[in-house]
């Protein structure tokens, strides 16, 4: 997991629109990952919801950056790791 939401500062509000039946009992929501899959690489992104958030510098560089290990140019550890 790269970045994900932090459950326990979330609003009451913000959590009574979760679905129940999706609901995680961890509290563990993921936003973004990376993930080797057979001999593939997976990047998985959801932040791009507000069209500003393409206009930040440190979001830019963090799709780069899961651009290039999807394609394999970027080396790093994605061995499973556990929360």
């Amino acid at each position: 997991m790269l970045t994900s939401i932090n459950y326990n500062k979330m609003s009451a509000e913000d959590k009574a629109k979760e679905p129940a039946a999706t609901r995680r009992t961890d509290g563990d929501y993921a936003l973004s990952y990376i993930q080797r899959v057979g001999n593939g690489r997976v990047f998985y992104e959801t932040h791009g919801h507000d069209e500003k958030v393409y206009f930040s510098r440190p979001f830019v560089a963090h799709m780069l950056a899961g651009i290039q290990y999807a394609l394999g140019d970027l080396k790093t550890d994605d061995s499973p790791s556990e929360k």
